[in-house]
């Protein structure tokens, strides 16, 4: 379904839109929408919703690619995945049994049709990638790499230069957040506020802590928001969103409006 205001919706042909595909994830932008399938091997971009046009993965920037995800901000389209590290084998076994190695990889474009390739500074090879790319606000993205039980993150305010996000790496919506934030993310954003949520006090035994902590985005890096005042708790049964005016909390049996201080 498609909707320009959230009150009047239209169903979007997903047969004439997607063929056969199944849809694994779709973001979103002020560019527009991308849309990727559940094996890495098909994506589409679309200005409105409604009218998806399919990225030519056979051209030579998405030679021997894999994509995991992508995203639209200010500065266009994102796509992130990997890319085989041809000839990198092991020597102790055929080269029929043994997968290549594959590097983190990061696409851009600024209309959906012409597509380039970035590089990700220290992006290591391993035989398994699987990336993800999170929209900080609608200018700065963050992209993330997870294997061996590390996460390793880059953030980016064109989707073309990347540099790496130095400090601890909690923003990533599909991997080390998902038991914690119902697989919707503990980093969400309006557009133009982008806000975190995570259990104060939190440990790895005790990964709720103490109730909620909220964290904004900035240039600097992450920064705790003081709060005061009735504070919602934060477990498995809470849900939240950001938007323009604040932050709204529920956990089904009440609901809490959070607001910025006028002082």
């Amino acid at each position: 379904m498609a909707s320009s205001d959230g009150v009047t919706w239209q169903a979007v042909d997903m047969g004439k839109a997607f063929g056969k595909a199944v849809i694994w994830n779709v973001s979103g932008g002020s560019t527009g929408f991308v849309a990727t399938d559940t094996i890495g091997q098909a994506v589409w971009t679309s200005h409105d919703g409604q009218s998806w046009q399919p990225v030519k993965l056979d051209a030579p920037a998405f030679a021997t690619s894999r994509i995991d995800d992508g995203t639209a901000f200010s500065a266009g389209y994102v796509l992130v995945g990997s890319t085989e590290n041809t000839g990198a084998r092991s020597c102790s076994a055929p080269p029929s049994q043994t997968p290549p190695l594959r590097v983190p990889t990061v696409w851009w474009s600024s209309d959906g049709a012409a597509w380039v390739k970035a590089q990700l500074p220290g992006a290591k090879a391993e035989y398994t990638i699987k990336m993800s790319v999170q929209r900080l606000d609608d200018r700065t993205l963050a992209a993330f790499d997870y294997y061996d039980n590390a996460e390793h993150a880059w953030v980016s305010e064109d989707g073309r230069t990347w540099k790496p996000l130095a400090q601890p790496v909690t923003l990533d919506q599909f991997i080390s957040n998902y038991f914690y934030c119902q697989g919707e993310g503990c980093f969400m954003t309006d557009g133009r506020h982008g806000i975190q949520l995570q259990g104060l006090n939190a440990t790895v035994d005790k990964p709720f802590g103490d109730g909620m902590t909220l964290l904004t985005w900035t240039d600097s890096g992450l920064v705790t928001l003081t709060q005061s005042g009735d504070q919602p708790p934060y477990d498995f049964g809470t849900d939240w969103t950001v938007g323009p005016t604040g932050v709204v909390v529920t956990d089904a049996g009440q609901l809490w409006i959070g607001l910025p201080s006028s002082n």
